[in-house]
């Protein structure tokens, strides 16, 4: 926390900074003696990557300096929704925006979600979405352009020859879809 805390002041931002080091144990045991609250001082600019922090506080022994190597990230840009959106909804530029968003410890979460709006620009919901929620891969799909029931053109190529004949849809299906035809 105490080099959260720093992060957000001297990068002025409130990112979601994620930190990770590792703690002696006769490190551990001095943090865990502090009577007074720790704070953290170092980092640079571009604030992410490998950083060095100092760790201060005070113990019953007197003050206390302890030297950190972090490794801060930042976790990547995702697509989420600006406003409601109900099922069904072709989803326009308005209706998203990258935002940075902590994954679920343990889980990745880069092949189910979107980095780019114009991954997810003129899909469909398949469900709602809430406001500021991460849209996921499962939660759009390409917009129906085919029917259950109506009438399509089937063309079969190969080689030099090709056949053209007309079927009928017996189930829905978007661009890039396969579907059974009768």
């Amino acid at each position: 926390d105490a080099i959260l805390d720093n992060l957000r002041v001297a990068a002025a931002s409130h990112e979601p900074w994620q930190i990770r080091f590792e703690l002696a144990n006769a490190q551990f045991r001095r943090l865990a003696a502090a009577n007074t609250p720790i704070t953290a001082s170092g980092g640079s600019p571009p604030w992410t990557g490998v950083q060095r922090f100092t760790l201060r506080f005070i113990t019953p022994d007197g003050p206390v300096t302890i030297p950190v190597v972090a490794e801060v990230v930042l976790p990547d840009l995702v697509a989420v929704a600006t406003r409601g959106l109900s099922c069904g909804t072709i989803l326009r530029p308005s209706d998203l925006a990258l935002k940075r968003v902590p994954a679920e410890p343990g889980r990745s979460r880069r092949a189910k979600t979107f980095v780019r709006l114009e991954d997810v620009v003129g899909m469909e919901t398949t469900r709602p979405i809430r406001t500021g929620q991460t849209v996921e891969r499962p939660m759009v799909r390409q917009p129906i352009v085919v029917r259950r029931g109506e009438t399509v053109t089937v063309v079969a190529r190969t080689g030099g020859v090709q056949v053209r004949t007309t079927a009928r849809a017996r189930e829905d299906g978007g661009r890039g879809d396969l579907i059974f035809v009768e």
